[in-house]
């Protein structure tokens, strides 16, 4: 879904922020092979032994190393997409709208975004994690407003399979004019 949802075309750069073991950033390499590459960052160096580990051992083209969402160790305009999940509520409250921000500076212009977070919506049959349902955060709005404040635009909300999941699409502006976190 988060691979359908960034649009992932043959040759796509893709940088997964809170990577954890590298499932979605192996997925995404699959998608963007031969030309592609994919890049995950994870606060935890466990995480990214795992998931370096897995590529090699899948012979997948995925480059893992240990980075901080807030402080994103690439260039200016080097993605065509990104892709946060599960990851942008580990960030502390503080630097949460710096790490939309640096979502933002990474990403080319016209370059695509998504961020999975949990999400309260309507509870059904299947009410999620135990550690979902007792918190009072909608994370997903949380994160709907910070991609506005970062520069986004076309942000939208929509749901997934899991009732407590949802996700937030948005794109980077092709043009520097539009409201940029600079202009702020």
């Amino acid at each position: 879904m988060v691979a359908d949802d960034l649009e992932l075309h043959p040759g796509d750069r893709v940088l997964d922020v809170g990577c954890g073991p590298g499932r979605l950033a192996m997925a995404f390499a699959e998608r963007v092979a031969p030309q592609g590459s994919v890049e995950g960052v994870d606060a935890s160096p466990e995480m990214i032994n795992r998931a370096s580990s897995q590529a090699l051992k899948r012979g997948v083209p995925a480059n893992f190393r240990v980075g901080y969402a807030q402080q994103l160790p690439f260039d200016e305009g080097t993605f065509d997409a990104v892709a946060c999940t599960l990851a942008l509520h580990h960030v502390a409250q503080d630097d949460q709208l710096t790490a939309v921000e640096e979502m933002y500076r990474v990403l080319k212009p016209g370059g695509r975004l998504v961020i999975a977070e949990f999400h309260k919506g309507k509870r059904r049959r299947h009410p999620g994690p135990r550690w979902v349902r007792h918190s009072t955060e909608d994370m997903l709005d949380t994160a709907l407003e910070l991609v506005k404040s970062a520069g986004f635009t076309d942000a939208a909300t929509g749901g997934t399979t899991f009732g407590w999941l949802g996700k937030i699409t948005a794109r980077k502006p092709l043009a520097a004019s539009a409201q940029a976190p600079d202009s702020q």
